[in-house]
């Protein structure tokens, strides 16, 4: 080999020679590293989505509970067996008492009450374990006795005027919160057959009417109706009338159901009032500033629930309530209702929609917070209504509001006494409209009379 090219190859050598030790571990730490931080980020999105679903299945099972014992008769709504006591403060046995006689209505245990135990009783306190999916825990079950407050004791002699049923969950890897190692829901249980005697059926052949009561865009804590000066967030209407205007995961007042129709907005003519946006939050990708009124999403999950849970939870059903019956006026339904609502899908694209519609009483407690009673759906026993179309909005091929009309059959003769009100729930289902979607709905405008009438012989005033 000659000297140059003997030369030629040393160089070679060299240029050759590859990457240091040092800097292969360099490379190798931050590989991992960069790995470390992927799989962080796919932990926090798979234990988020596994407490949507615990959350999901919680409520669920608790509204699906509720609703095989209120198809249970009154007599039978009592517990098969005392539940034992329970020192461990995660199971709610621990409200019990050492004689298995009395119950914690609250969790500070400042209500007590009798626990309801007979022969003809038909629910078993349990615990009973249950599994949905991935999902698993146990059920418990409690039943007690309710003294009515608004009735004296010349018309309600006694302590035990109705039943509450309450029902909790706790689950076997509770990730939804640690502070509660067990979720609950209570419901109160009247019997049929009691008629107080202040408040009789009326007389044969009443006088009987359809009562438009209006949707607003007003929180039920407000005395008058509030008029809509701008574009805002969607008030979270799942909290009491108590806690007023919330926007957010904070449960907040309903809106106020109003008899009288939508006034015109003083800013400008009759044929130019303004459409508002109620959800400002919830904007579509395509022309996201041309939707107006509310925007209520569909679900991951199909099914009507009362009580949504998760994060978008307020986003997903929008309630209203009527202001307090007044002392010694009983609102007397006679069994049929009709909601008038104005809708469309956002951007008038073809898409399914359904939704649940709830019908409700609602009154205050002594011991604080309010309890909601469903009006059952005469034809289905279900304690809601659905309305759906393959095409929402169903009749409007060049686009528009459209007025859809959902007819609700009930028990004849049921009743919101004084002090309750009624209220009115929508929730778009999951099943039957594409998650993720949103349906838009119109109220407190002049043009758009989104509405509930009811067919009564005790108009409200």
């Amino acid at each position: 080999m000659t000297a140059p090219a003997y030369g030629l190859g040393r160089r070679l050598a060299r240029d050759e020679r590859g990457v240091t030790v040092v800097e292969a571990m360099v490379a190798a730490l931050l590989l991992v590293i960069g790995a470390l931080a992927v799989l962080q980020l796919v932990d926090t999105t798979t234990r988020n989505s596994y407490r949507v679903e615990e959350s999901q299945v919680i409520s669920n099972r608790m509204q699906s509970e509720l609703e095989q014992i209120r198809r249970l008769p009154y007599s039978q709504v009592a517990l098969t067996t005392a539940p034992a006591s329970s020192s461990d403060p995660a199971d709610p046995r621990r409200r019990v008492n050492a004689t298995s006689t009395q119950f914690a209505v609250r969790r500070d245990g400042a209500e007590i009450a009798d626990l309801v135990v007979n022969a003809a009783g038909a629910v078993n306190p349990g615990p009973e374990p249950f599994q949905v999916g991935d999902v698993s825990g146990e059920i418990y079950r409690f039943v007690v006795w309710q003294n009515d407050y608004r009735c004296d004791e010349t018309r309600c002699p006694g302590t035990q005027d109705r039943k509450r049923v309450v029902v909790a969950v706790r689950l076997d890897d509770a990730a939804v919160s640690s502070e509660r190692p067990y979720q609950e829901l209570q419901s109160d249980f009247i019997d049929p057959t009691a008629r107080p005697v202040a408040n009789p059926l009326p007389a044969a052949g009443p006088a009987v009417n359809t009562q438009s009561l209006r949707l607003s865009d007003t929180p039920c804590n407000q005395g008058s109706r509030q008029q809509i000066t701008a574009d805002h967030e969607v008030h979270n209407t799942l909290g009491p009338c108590s806690a007023g205007l919330q926007t957010g995961a904070e449960p907040g007042a309903p809106d106020r159901i109003f008899t009288g129709q939508a006034p015109l907005n003083p800013c400008c003519p009759a044929n130019a009032q303004p459409l508002y946006d109620y959800a400002t939050e919830i904007e579509p990708l395509q022309n996201p500033g041309l939707d107006k009124g509310l925007q209520i999403l569909a679900p991951e999950l199909p099914g009507c629930t009362y009580t949504p849970a998760g994060p978008s939870a307020a986003r997903n059903t929008h309630r209203w309530v009527t202001a307090p019956m007044a002392a010694g006026f009983t609102y007397v339904m006679e069994g049929t209702a009709t909601l008038k609502l104005w809708t469309r899908t956002i951007n008038d694209v073809t898409l399914p929609g359904r939704i649940c519609v709830f019908l409700f009483t609602r009154e205050s407690l002594v011991s604080g917070g309010e309890a909601d009673v469903l009006i059952r759906n005469s034809q289905t026993n279900d304690p809601y209504f659905i309305y759906d179309d393959p095409t929402w909005p169903p009749s409007s091929p060049t686009g528009g509001w459209v007025e859809i009309t959902l007819p609700m059959q009930f028990e004849a003769g049921t009743r919101v006494f004084p002090g309750q009100r009624l209220g009115v729930a929508i929730q778009v289902e999951g099943g039957g409209t594409n998650p993720g979607e949103a349906l838009q709905f119109m109220y407190d405008h002049p043009s758009f009379d989104t509405r509930l009438e009811v067919r009564t012989s005790t108009p409200l005033p």
